[in-house]
């Protein structure tokens, strides 16, 4: 058993004692040192489709492969992963992720929040844990802004190294927090409001209130705003103009888009 899995299984709880888990763990282990290659996957290469059951997130996410085939759909075509290749996907960018076949694994990391999620999964198993935000979000937004493949292939050996060396809890969410968590990922870039995501949960405001906050570490409304802010950052990073980034991260004018950043502080 590696050191880093000694280390980690503790603060993850027992969920992470058995060998199916500790198969998973071994290969994120082994990802730092034998990471092949990682592709980007931008809002401009994969734009909203409407017809697809997919979603987008507000801040980078890096995707890795660590048995198998990963399979990730969006408006631009089919990316199969093979193990040791990941994908980095931007704010913004619609995708779905296809059911794992028998015999793969996968292993993504994102933000969610205030913190930093991580997700294992087999075909069979899922293990949801989270973590502080940083040095998660550097680390992320170094790989987006990162000069060539290089790099950025560095960047997110570096994140997923970190993955394996520091303490991680599970995330636990009730079904209401899934609902709002679920509505969140595909509708805050569309002028949704904070009453829209808890009504979401079909529980009463202050209770569905109360449970946002205790899965996000903010309230409903900052959530949007942060996400609508991070989103329209990678658009203009993208090259769209102020209408085009106000329309597709939610604020649906410039003057809106201008005031919201204004009044949002950290």
């Amino acid at each position: 058993m590696s050191d880093s899995y000694q280390r980690s299984s503790r603060a993850r709880g027992q969920a992470l004692f058995d060998p199916e888990a500790f198969a998973c763990w071994r290969d994120v282990d082994a990802v730092p040192s034998r990471l092949r290659g990682v592709r980007v996957l931008t809002a401009a290469t994969a734009p909203v489709d409407g017809r697809v059951d997919g979603h987008v997130h507000d801040g980078p996410t890096v995707v890795c492969c660590l048995t198998g085939t990963t399979r990730i759909e969006s408006a631009s075509g089919v990316l199969d992963l093979a193990a040791g290749e990941a994908v980095l996907v931007a704010p913004g960018a619609w995708h779905r992720h296809a059911t794992l076949r028998a015999g793969s694994s996968v292993y993504a990391h994102g933000l969610i929040g205030c913190r930093s999620d991580v997700l294992l999964a087999t075909a069979r198993r899922r293990w949801w844990l989270i973590l502080a935000e940083e040095p998660s979000r550097g680390l992320l937004e170094r790989a987006m802004q990162a000069a060539n493949a290089d790099s950025r292939r560095s960047a997110v050996a570096a994140l997923i190294g970190h993955f394996a060396r520091e303490p991680a809890a599970a995330l636990h969410m009730t079904p209401e927090q899934a609902a709002m968590a679920r509505f969140v990922w595909r509708n805050f870039w569309r002028p949704v409001t904070a009453g829209d995501v808890l009504r979401a949960s079909g529980l009463q405001r202050a209770q569905a209130h109360a449970l946002f906050r205790a899965c996000y570490g903010d309230s409903p409304k900052r959530a949007l705003t942060r996400s609508r802010i991070s989103l329209a950052r990678q658009l203009e990073a993208e090259g769209l103009d102020a209408v085009q980034v106000a329309l597709r991260s939610g604020f649906i004018t410039p003057a809106r888009m201008a005031r919201a950043r204004k009044g949002f502080h950290d």
